[in-house]
């Protein structure tokens, strides 16, 4: 049982509830999509006399509203609340973002100095180096000297990055170089794949061509997308690209991407491929691991290690229906956990006196449905999002 179902709470005067009704105009035109949902509310508002001003503007439901509504007298949390959420979970996120106040004493807390009074049973310890990395990296990132929640994310993002060097900028100056590590003899793009991208970009994509139906099921248009990370030393890197590239083949899957140049082959996730169901992750994983076992691994933070050293891990993308309004960019796994990450880092350093930034961050993470001892969707978050990969 969370402790905070047996607490005296209320709601924080750091807010304001306004029903959309009340938005202005402006305000009512950017939050339209919202009107779709049957339960929206409105928005909790920061009220900028308290010195809340940093913190954000939450659209609610209407359960939501009812709680709040319920909660301006301090009470314990209502009947009809913990019939919603047993466990609490969704009270201690909004007690952690401030929504809620629970008393401790003679005060009423929230935020970062509420920790440890909403922690449950999620162990934020690490299990294996690639989530000893991840820890690693939170812990960096919180000795940095940023204050911004963009650039702690992307520093977060870029975590375990090789440095760069003349030589290896030589080896492969051009995106024809970096095609020759998948095998690419001149007849790569005519005989399975089609090749985009590689001109100064980002990434090289390579899908099969039209008309190649691919072995098990589709994923539905509203559903996740299961990514497999490969990230070899450099040393390992051709073995690694052309075993990946001929294990897809065998399996039938329709898509990967490999770094686009020089310096994107230093990134941790430079080898990606992308699945519409955990089990055919599993089943390239297992031959992949396999094929190249004892290669060196780099390992990509804050993915779930499906091998003990981090050369193969995966995670899963949210799903469209994850994105509240269509005009907020699309994220994939690590750019949401880590953005996650960062939100809690600079909550938390904005609270003056309140230890511990990398616990906070990683129990708000816990919350949302992060195991963040091993970097694996709970089955709770985008529907059974885990079955079949662990």
């Amino acid at each position: 049982m969370n402790p905070l179902s047996v607490r005296c709470l209320r709601a924080s005067p750091d807010y304001e509830l306004v029903l959309f009704d009340r938005l202005t105009e402006h305000e009512r035109s950017v939050l339209a999509e919202l009107r779709r949902e049957p339960d929206f509310y409105g928005i909790l508002r920061p009220r900028h006399d308290g010195g809340a001003s940093h913190l954000p503007v939450r659209a609610v439901d209407r359960e939501t509203a009812l709680l709040i509504l319920t909660l301006r007298e301090p009470g314990p949390l209502p009947s009809y609340a913990l019939e919603r959420d047993p466990s609490a979970r969704g009270i201690a996120q909004l007690v952690l973002d401030r929504v809620l106040e629970v008393q401790e004493g003679a005060e009423f807390v929230s935020g970062p100095a509420a920790t440890r009074l909403v922690r449950t049973a999620e162990k934020t310890g690490a299990s294996g180096r690639l989530a000893q990395i991840s820890l690693d990296a939170i812990s960096a990132a919180v000795a940095l000297d940023a204050d911004d929640r963009e650039t702690l994310a992307r520093w977060l993002y870029a975590y375990n990055r090789l440095p760069f060097s003349a030589s290896h900028s030589r080896r492969y100056p051009d995106a024809s170089a970096i095609l020759a590590l998948v095998g690419d003899d001149g007849t790569l793009r005519v005989r399975e794949w089609a090749v985009t991208g590689g001109h100064g970009g980002d990434w090289i994509s390579l899908s099969r061509r039209s008309g190649y139906r691919p072995a098990g099921r589709s994923r539905p248009p509203d559903g996740p997308t299961y990514k497999l990370y490969v990230s070899p030393g450099m040393d390992a890197l051709p073995d690694a690209c052309r075993a990946l590239r001929e294990t897809l083949e065998r399996h039938r899957v329709r898509h990967f991407k490999l770094a686009g140049s020089a310096a994107g082959l230093l990134r941790p996730d430079k080898l990606v491929a992308y699945f519409d169901d955990a089990p055919a992750l599993a089943a390239v994983a297992e031959a992949l691991r396999e094929r190249l076992r004892g290669a060196s691994a780099q390992g990509v933070p804050f993915t779930a290690s499906i091998d003990p050293d981090g050369l193969l891990s995966w995670g899963v993308d949210p799903p469209p229906r994850e994105r509240p309004l269509s005009w907020l960019p699309q994220q994939s796994w690590r750019g949401w956990v880590t953005s996650t990450l960062a939100g809690g880092l600079v909550h938390a350093r904005r609270e003056p006196g309140a230890p511990g930034a990398a616990r906070f961050a990683l129990t708000r993470l816990a919350l949302e449905g992060v195991d963040v001892e091993r970097w694996m969707p709970e089955q709770r978050l985008w529907h059974d999002a885990r079955a079949g990969v662990a």
